[in-house]
């Protein structure tokens, strides 16, 4: 069973922390925020 992390501001200076931080333990992202990146 895969994991699921929903992460809101994901491309501010903590959200692409805490993106890096989960991708590397093998979570589904969601990421939320007004910038497309």
């Amino acid at each position: 069973m895969n994991k699921k992390i929903v992460i809101a501001g994901g491309t501010g200076f903590v959200g692409k922390y805490f993106t890096k931080h989960f991708c590397n333990l093998n979570y589904e992202l969601i990421i939320i925020s007004r910038q497309e990146q």
